[in-house]
């Protein structure tokens, strides 16, 4: 059965995207949405007065009631009291084998800001020519020029981006983006809120996040992504208000797995424990699919999904900042696996500009990045393989081991290919 965090709380409405929500102390659903896994969902027709219910896995379905079928419950309390009754009710009928709220999950960055640098004046022969690599500090910190050497990616490498997009036309992105043919069309990915392959950005978020796994380097434009080529699948599970749900994410890692990714980025957090979500992330799982998430920005222990998932194949990053440190707003202090540079990052912006960011976001990203650049020099190495020589060969600092996990790891590219 799920868990549930403070039940008993009243709620309150407010508005995240398109989405309205109900609050749950500091846990966030979507209003009069849940979801539910039964063998079928006629079960539920005599029950209540449905307004939607859209399968989103195998004998997984979100359902949307009407308020009238809240209100008709009698229950006294408001809308919580009215969720639980009704959750209670649907969880009691024969065929029904889970019930949980809708919750919201969202981006998790700290602020971005257009980036004005200065261009390098000359390059280094090893290093790619792209004119904004000097500010890229994170890139040296890690030591991915030393990755470089063995490899600098593959667009036989798919990186699912779930997030809110990807922009096409950006001159550092638009030479590496996953494709897949459609009746003679090419589509770059996937829209889980409208059930098609319209999965441009919105929003912004999910284009800085690509552009740091791989922005397109050696062109003689903007910056370097650590794979200067590879497949960024677009897979659009947040809203152009950087929101999504249980039911968009879920829909989009099971889109990415069946469509081939290699790894998936989650660079988006929140909500509370899900069943549904986490038997998402067993099926990639299943499919040696590794799993890169956000400990989240709330500079807190409190668990952050879905980092906290205890599965095989998820890997938890919190960010640094340039003097190593944990920086102040990572959050999830209990769960991170592996840290990485979170701070100033400069990667390419939703306009077809360049960024400045700040968040785990982005830490988050340059693990995938490292993970997918190790996929293009040895292919045939496992999900699990990874991840341990990932832990072994990173950094060990000690100003990290009182907050990060495997004795305070940090990210370094380079050790992590050459252990390979």
């Amino acid at each position: 059965m799920c868990r549930f965090f403070l039940l008993f709380l009243m709620c309150a409405f407010s508005t995240a995207g398109n989405a309205k929500v109900a609050l749950l102390g500091n846990v966030e659903v979507v209003a009069q949405e849940f979801i539910v896994e039964t063998d079928s969902i006629d079960l539920l027709d005599d029950l209540l007065p449905m307004e939607r219910a859209r399968k989103i896995a195998h004998n997984t379905w979100a359902i949307r009631v009407s308020p009238t079928a809240l209100s008709a419950l009698g229950v006294e309390g408001g809308y919580t009291s009215q969720a639980l009754s009704l959750m209670s009710a649907l969880a009691a009928v024969d065929g029904v084998k889970h019930v949980e709220p809708n919750y919201l999950f969202y981006s998790v960055d700290q602020n971005s800001s257009k980036f004005e640098g200065e261009a390098a004046p000359t390059h280094h022969p090893v290093y790619p020519n792209d004119p904004y690599l000097r500010d890229q500090w994170y890139l040296e910190r890690t030591n991915v020029p030393e990755a470089w050497s063995y490899t600098q990616g593959s667009a036989d490498v798919v990186v699912a981006v779930t997030d809110s997009g990807i922009a096409f036309g950006h001159t550092d992105l638009r030479e590496n983006l996953f494709v897949e043919y459609r009746n003679g069309y090419p589509i770059y990915g996937y829209n889980a809120f409208e059930r098609n392959y319209r999965a441009h950005d919105d929003h912004g978020h999910g284009t800085t996040v690509a552009g740091v796994i791989g922005a397109r380097a050696n062109n003689g434009w903007g910056v370097a992504g650590v794979n200067w080529s590879t497949s960024l699948m677009s897979v659009k599970v947040l809203d152009a208000g950087g929101a999504g749900s249980v039911e968009s994410v879920i829909e989009g890692i099971y889109w990415a797995v069946d469509h081939g990714a290699r790894v998936i980025n989650a660079s988006w957090g929140g909500g509370s424990y899900s069943r549904a979500l986490e038997a998402a992330i067993r099926y990639a799982n299943d499919r040696d699919v590794l799993f890169v998430a956000v400990t989240g920005n709330s500079h807190s222990a409190v668990a952050n999904y879905p980092a906290a998932y205890d599965i095989p194949n998820v890997i938890a990053v919190a960010g640094t900042n340039e003097y190593d440190e944990l920086v102040y707003w990572s959050g999830g202090r209990d769960q991170i696996d592996i840290a990485a540079p979170g701070s100033n990052i400069v990667t390419t912006g939703i306009r077809g500009d360049l960024v400045r960011v700040h968040g785990g976001s982005y830490a988050t990203a340059q693990v995938t990045a490292a993970i997918a650049l190790a996929l293009a020099y040895q292919p045939n190495c496992s999900a699990i393989e990874l991840k341990e020589k990932l832990f072994e060969s990173a950094d060990h600092l000690r100003s990290l081991r009182s907050f990060v996990g495997n004795d305070g790891a940090r990210l370094n590219v380079g050790r992590f290919l050459e252990s390979l």
